[in-house]
């Protein structure tokens, strides 16, 4: 049992560093490779994709893993949640094809070929999250590691090759995650060890589209509120500065790992204590929230000590901007930090339209702050107004996870 959970943390280890380090290391990589303001435009096509990816996800693997309460989930739920995430991936497709052609014609490659590789990479997640929901990392971390091999392989020889642009680039990401979704597949069409079927499939899926609205809107809420100030800079200023703010964002991303970590290895163990024992799952709770600020602080602190070295070092050119807007960042790494066990809080508890709520009054907070600040103080008040959300969203959500108490329990 030891040597398991040893090896669960390790997958779980090898798989948030390839997704906070080895991938957006790849990314950044770019900016050598093409200039600022293609790197901008990159980096708006990323978060397009980001945006395809969590609508076409639609809450479905969160679905997965807490319905199944640690257990292999039964075969009719899994064909279910699939049939939906098909019927979501198509509007999501046909959405974000048209916001291309209509506001983005200039870049319909890069921008179609990046959201078909975050499709690719949505179905290698729900298989994912399907080994993960019983613990069963492997598959996930095999797949990951996979994807990044071959991005890594595919940037080198385009380098190596004088064809490194944007458009070559994209191509290579779609192609790498191809990669991934391929693995997972052929291993989940391999396993014969899909559980017992059970209730009726029509009434299934009617409840569980039902369960699932509410999960996938405060996932399309939470990229809204975090990526919509990206759109506001290249309309206000341009793919250049969109560029610079995302080196900053990226590197400060990188310190993302430990929450996903904990996100990965605490929402099964949590799911299960909230059904099986409130004393111990409140008292997780309450050293989760103790020990993610202390990590918040180490990271900030390194953040602060080698962001300005590392981008003399790794990326050509002047970015002085991007190395003061990762200091001005720092915030966000605490407020990410501690806001990733209050996060699971409210998801296990079940408080999505409150949720929901709370993201509502940030989206509209944040957008009327940057469409202020934008005009007078650039992307330093993109920044301020990031933080501000972050805070405020911060304070609502520990204040929705506290309110209610679970029966026979004390907080």
């Amino acid at each position: 049992m030891r040597d398991s959970k040893s090896n669960d943390t390790l997958n779980v280890i090898i798989i948030q560093t390839q997704k906070f380090f080895v991938f957006p290391a790849a990314i950044l990589i770019c900016v050598n490779l093409i200039s600022i303001s293609d790197f901008g435009k990159l980096s708006l096509g990323l978060i397009l994709a980001q945006f395809t990816l969590i609508a076409s996800e639609f809450g479905i693997n969160q679905k997965i893993i807490i319905a199944s309460y640690g257990a292999r989930p039964p075969k009719n739920l899994v064909m279910t949640l699939l049939r939906i995430k098909i019927l979501a991936t198509i509007g999501t497709s046909l959405l974000v094809m048209g916001v291309i052609l209509l506001f983005y014609p200039e870049s319909t490659f890069v921008f179609s070929v990046l959201c078909l590789s975050a499709i690719a990479q949505s179905f290698f997640l729900f298989i994912a999250s399907y080994y993960r929901s019983f613990r069963n990392y492997k598959v996930e971390s095999y797949g990951v590691t996979i994807g990044n091999a071959s991005l890594l392989l595919l940037i080198a020889s385009l380098y190596a090759i004088d064809r490194a642009n944007i458009n070559t680039l994209s191509t290579a990401i779609l192609v790498a995650r191809l990669f991934s979704l391929s693995y997972s597949t052929l291993y989940f069409l391999m396993d014969n060890g899909v559980g017992d079927q059970t209730g009726q499939p029509v009434e299934q899926f009617r409840r569980t589209m039902l369960d699932l609205i509410p999960i996938s809107g405060v996932t399309i809420f939470s990229f809204a509120y975090l990526y919509i100030d990206l759109f506001l800079i290249q309309i206000y200023l341009g793919y250049g500065d969109v560029g610079e703010y995302q080196l900053a964002f990226r590197i400060v991303l990188l310190t993302m790992i430990a929450p996903e970590i904990f996100n990965h290895l605490m929402l099964p163990r949590m799911s299960q204590q909230y059904k099986q024992d409130r004393t111990g799952y409140l008292q997780t709770f309450r050293n989760s929230m103790v020990v993610m600020l202390c990590l918040s602080l180490i990271f900030a602190g390194m953040t602060y000590l080698l962001s300005g070295f590392v981008i003399d070092v790794l990326f050509s050119g002047d970015h002085t901007n991007s190395k003061q807007y990762v200091v001005l960042l720092l915030p966000l790494i605490v407020l990410r930090f501690i806001g990733a066990p209050i996060g699971i809080r409210i998801l296990l508890e079940g408080f999505f339209f409150k949720r929901l709520a709370a993201m509502g009054a940030a989206i509209v907070v944040g957008v009327t702050m940057n469409l202020i600040l934008i005009p007078h103080k650039g992307v330093y008040g993109v920044i301020y107004s990031t933080i501000t959300v972050h805070i405020l969203l911060n304070v609502l959500y520990f204040a929705i996870a506290t309110r209610t108490k679970p029966v026979g329990t004390s907080l």
